[in-house]
Order: structure tokens, then sequence, then C-alpha cells
């Protein structure tokens, strides 16, 4: 029997996580305990999001595996989250971000605050991803200078395979 595949490709919103998590809800209905196969092309997406996302995908029980073709960004942090087993395409340099939120002017408070909620999420996005890179076995202090010295942590494949953060290469 082959695997279920759900597709999350392109600017990853909260309208393409619904259609991934509705997806997701049908195979673990049918199958509860099953496996699915989460197919990644996008150079990422909203980070609060993809962090609702893989809270729910989580919680229905099935295990995933991951084909990555790209991952930037958010949609490295849902690829590499959810995945027990992953591969990537040899060409492609997996990119994590620290996540950044727009704020206008009319976000701010009077006295010129950014809203509570808006810097926990910043927070809460990069415990997860601490969190994620400390599993991945990358959270070295040289790799943690880079992502916290540009904002971007960005690993070829052939690295990725080297670190055990993907198990093959195609």
């Amino acid at each position: 029997m082959s695997l279920p595949v759900v597709l999350l490709e392109g600017q990853l919103t909260k309208v393409i996580y619904e259609a991934a998590t509705a997806e997701i809800s049908g195979f673990a209905a049918t199958c509860p305990n099953s496996r699915c196969c989460l197919v990644v092309k996008s150079h990422g997406g909203d980070m609060l999001p993809s962090l609702d996302f893989v809270d729910r995908a989580k919680s229905l029980g099935m295990k995933f595996s991951t084909k990555i073709y790209e991952a930037s960004s958010a949609a490295a942090f849902v690829a590499l989250s959810l995945a027990d087993e992953a591969e990537m395409s040899a060409t492609t340099v997996l990119a994590f971000h620290l996540g950044e939120i727009t704020i206008e002017v009319q976000d701010l408070s009077p006295d010129g605050q950014i809203p509570a909620t808006m810097r926990d999420g910043l927070v809460r996005y990069d415990r997860a991803l601490q969190e994620l890179l400390k599993r991945l076995g990358v959270s070295t202090p040289k790799l943690n200078a880079e992502l916290y010295g540009s904002g971007w942590l960005r690993i070829q494949a052939e690295k990725c395979l080297e670190y055990g953060i993907v198990q093959r290469l195609f």
C-alpha cells in the first residue's frame, strides 16, 4: 500500500495549512496510527500558523516521512518538526530562519509598545526552533552564531546527510 501524500508548496499560509490539516485528518480517520508523506517545495510562510500546524498534525497520531525539494524558513521548520525520516534533493539548501513579524503603525500601543501577543509568538517560535535544532543535532556554537548573527542557518544537502538531518539524498 502506498503512503498518502500531502503537498506543501509555495507560500505556506493559514489557508494552506488548514487544507493540509484536513487531508491529514482524513488519512488519520481512515488509517489511525499510520504514516503520511509530506512533500515540501516552499520558500517559507507564516510563522505562527506553522507552529499551530505542527501542533495539530502531531496531535493526529500519524507518523510523517518528508520529501524535501525546497525548504526555507517556516517550511524547513514544518518539514523537520514532523518528520521521523526525511530525504531531500541533492541540490537543496535547507534554510532555517529566526522568524519575523510585520508590525504596522496601528499595531503599536499609544506608548509605542509592540503587543504582547506578537512578542509571545516570536518567543514561542524561537523556543520551538531551538528545540528542533537540538533534536537534529545542529545546535552547535558555530551554527548558532550563524543563525543568530545573520538570522539564517543555511545547510547544504550533503551536510544535512552528514549531520543526520536527512537519511537520504535523491
